[in-house]
């Protein structure tokens, strides 16, 4: 048999856990327009900071993360964990977006997530909307083409939520409804409980997007610098202490 020795710094529950720094995420009500082009413009999306992203400063040790102005929060996650082996640092990201204000009668879009490499790969989305506004069948529509966006959907009643699991950027263009009054985009935080900046507005037979959030997480403390200053500001991570899951359910 084999002996193992482990030593715990602390057993008090409220110095166990995950030490996390959370993007706070991208305002969409800026990032609205017309045309696949516009609606990826790298002036949308995560901004880079002054070295070109972001520094990690981990455990094992500090590396300079790269990643281009109007990168998606997948692609800052993909950068960080391309460094993680020399960091101890590690990312996640997801998007999640609600499109509320559609109109009754014939809606369609153009939805781009992970299917984002040009205009033509564009998914065309189609569903008839009911005098109650409720948008099940534009949620069925979306589905039917997951696989190839990436995006699932769920009806809300008035309202629908898209999430990508994978933090890709989802992007509405071409926009129209049986009112041909456009409708209205908003972005969510990494679990999809708080609203992140204000609504976007699509104008009919234009577009708006979304961009995900990313949470950075390591095991011991770490700080983040040469940010940009919106997405992610320079600091130190957070510990999110297993002292605060509440297990009585």
């Amino acid at each position: 048999y084999e002996t193992i020795n482990v030593s715990i710094g602390s057993a008090d529950a409220s110095r166990i856990g995950v030490n996390r720094v959370d993007s706070g995420g991208v305002d969409p009500s800026a990032q609205t327009g017309s045309g696949f082009t516009a609606l990826t413009s790298t002036s949308f999306g995560y901004t880079a900071g002054a070295n070109g992203g972001l520094t990690v400063n981990g455990k094992l040790g500090t590396e300079e993360v790269t990643f281009a102005d109007g990168s998606s929060a997948r692609e800052v996650a993909a950068a960080i964990n391309g460094k993680s082996d020399t960091t101890g640092v590690t990312a996640n990201a997801r998007t999640v977006a609600q499109l509320s204000g559609v109109s009754s009668g014939t809606v369609s879009f153009s939805l781009y997530g992970s299917n984002n490499g040009s205009a033509s790969d564009a998914v065309s989305i189609s569903a008839n909307i009911g005098a109650d506004g409720d948008l099940g069948a534009l949620a069925d529509a979306i589905n039917k083409d997951t696989g190839s966006t990436g995006i699932a959907a769920r009806s809300l009643g008035t309202s629908i939520e898209l999430v990508s699991d994978r933090g890709e950027t989802i992007i509405i263009d071409a926009f129209t409804d049986g009112a041909a009054d456009g409708a209205t985009l908003d972005a969510y935080d990494f679990a999809g409980t708080t609203q992140v900046g204000t609504s976007a507005t699509i104008a009919d037979a234009s577009g708006a997007r979304v961009d995900g959030n990313v949470t950075i997480e390591a095991a011991d403390a770490f700080s983040i610098t040469d940010t940009d200053g919106t997405e992610f500001v320079d600091g130190f991570s957070s510990l999110d202490s297993v002292a605060s899951i509440d297990i009585s359910t």
